[in-house]
């Protein structure tokens, strides 16, 4: 075999494992932008003040309908069955929104956990082939 058919087998090579033209290092570049940009989404979804991270929001506006039902209750005199139903049915709505919030929130946080250990997991493999490549070098 001569020079030539090696150094075209090598070019054929090179071709097959950059076939799209971009370098190694534009792809990792790439790949953890994109870690980058899902951890922060998912953090700021997670752990900025959203409604299911205030109970407050989550809550507040059956405390109004609350508040707005005794305060009608007191101008009508004495409390009825009906009223005393309807706080019912709004206090166990306000504790199923609670609840569903949690549960929201728990997600958010789990997932940010997934996506970071993702990203942890991508550059220490990216950093032990590093190490490979320059202790083989």
């Amino acid at each position: 075999m001569n020079d030539t058919s090696v150094d075209g087998n090598n070019k054929k090579n090179l071709k097959k494992n950059n076939m799209s033209g971009i370098s190694a290092l534009t792809m990792w570049c790439i790949i953890l932008a994109i870690y980058i940009v899902l951890l922060c989404a998912i953090g700021y979804i997670a752990f900025w003040e959203q409604d299911f991270n205030k109970p407050q929001n989550t809550v507040g506006s059956y405390i109004n309908i609350l508040s707005e039902y005794k305060r009608q209750e007191a101008k009508n005199g004495s409390g009825s069955e009906s009223t005393e139903d309807i706080n019912e049915i709004i206090k166990e709505m306000m504790k199923k929104d609670a609840d569903n919030a949690g549960d929201l929130q728990e997600l958010a946080s789990q997932s940010f956990n997934i996506i970071m250990g993702t990203l942890l997991a991508f550059l220490s493999s990216s950093a032990t082939m590093v190490i490979q490549r320059s202790q083989k070098n």
